[in-house]
């Protein structure tokens, strides 16, 4: 059967090929704005075969890096979706996490967080940006780059064979650096017990970042901050959430402008179907943010009865863990709560098979061994 090879529509290569006139990006407090500007380094027209059907070959207008604003920053992209248009206008797209950890590799270690020339690459920068544009496809939509045609290929269709095996031998050594991170320090799911978290901000190598604002919100509870500044640690002060009694979940945000972290995965906001997902490969700043979820009770005796949570001992090693720090103080007893009642009025009289409650201290353990002092603790 005579081989069918399918084009592009030839709008889309002229627009890949040519410089776009920037359009004026605009700041979302939600999700950074990407904007198509033009391509950078790559080669036109390879021609490779469809996955999985032999008789087709897909004609690629581009193969390569390409110019984006994020928030008005440029920043070099490569494609991980071959066969979905690009979007060339400025529109929101998510921050989806990161891509899986092959294609976080050899973004990690060639062009461009790589600086140009290094061992192995390609003479031309051009044709080395195809060939590691075919191995993300590799991995991304499962190309087959042996299938890359043209003798005069030879060169980027063995240097994408290299960069694949590279990625499968050393993906584990991959580490992708989320560079805004909200960090619980003792979160409770009591009413009446406030969480504690804080904020580190890093740059891409994961080095920490002094100076930085870093601004908060909740759908909450209330913050007793709505903004911090890091230190020399790359950490905010301690920021504190007191919950309330009408809601039972909050999603806490925290947002900087900051570098992006290399391999981030970016996908439309409104049309993931339909135009490519990016992935960031150059240090590129933009409004970066991280959320966190919170949940509580707001049941169990008005918040007074920790032990009805089945998390007591999870929120004594927690609290442990802030008079260690000097966070938090010794309580010689609750003055929030006041009863008249005793402790012991609520105790049953009768428990499960007829036993009856008996009171003990820990120094009863003195009348019946040779110990000279007893404590308790949980």
């Amino acid at each position: 059967m005579k081989n069918l090879r399918l084009f592009l529509p030839f709008l889309l290569i002229i627009g890949l090929l040519s410089f776009i006139v920037p359009h004026q990006s605009y700041s979302s407090d939600s999700y950074p704005v990407v904007d198509y500007l033009g391509v950078d380094k790559g080669v036109a027209n390879l021609i490779i075969q469809i996955p999985e059907t032999p008789d087709y070959y897909f004609t690629i207008p581009w193969s390569g890096t390409f110019f984006c604003k994020v928030d008005n920053d440029t920043g070099k992209f490569y494609c991980i979706d071959i066969f979905r248009l690009i979007n060339k206008n400025p529109v929101p797209m998510i921050d989806t996490g990161q891509v899986k950890v092959h294609i976080l590799y050899i973004i990690l270690n060639y062009y461009p967080n790589k600086p140009y020339p290094y061992p192995g690459a390609l003479p031309s920068l051009n044709r080395e940006a195809a060939a590691i544009q075919l191995a993300i496809w590799h991995f991304s939509d499962s190309i087959n780059v042996n299938t890359l045609q043209g003798s005069s290929n030879g060169d980027i269709k063995n240097r994408a064979l290299q960069i694949i095996a590279d990625a499968n031998a050393n993906w584990s050594t991959a580490s992708f650096i989320k560079t805004v991170k909200i960090e619980p320090v003792a979160i409770s799911d009591s009413l009446n017990i406030a969480d504690t978290l804080r904020v580190k901000v890093t740059n891409t190598t994961g080095s920490p970042m002094s100076g930085v604002t870093v601004y908060l919100t909740s759908t909450a509870g209330t913050l007793s901050a709505t903004s911090a500044v890091t230190g020399p640690d790359g950490y905010t002060p301690y920021i504190t959430l007191q919950k309330s009694t009408e809601d039972s979940v909050a999603t806490i945000k925290a947002c900087a402008r900051a570098p992006i972290g290399i391999g981030t995965l970016y996908t439309h906001l409104q049309n993931e179907c339909n135009f490519q997902r990016l992935v960031i490969a150059s240090v590129t700043w933009g409004n970066v943010c991280d959320r966190l979820i919170i949940t509580w009770s707001t049941s169990g005796g008005g918040g007074g009865g920790i032990e009805s949570s089945y998390k007591m001992a999870e929120m004594l090693f927690l609290r442990n863990i802030l008079l260690r720090k000097g966070e938090a103080g010794n309580m010689l007893r609750n003055d929030k709560i006041t009863s008249t009642y005793p402790l012991q009025t609520f105790i049953p009289a009768t428990g499960p098979y007829n036993s009856i409650p008996i009171e003990t201290t820990p120094f009863d353990i003195l009348g019946i061994s040779n110990a000279t002092s007893a404590y308790a603790v949980d």
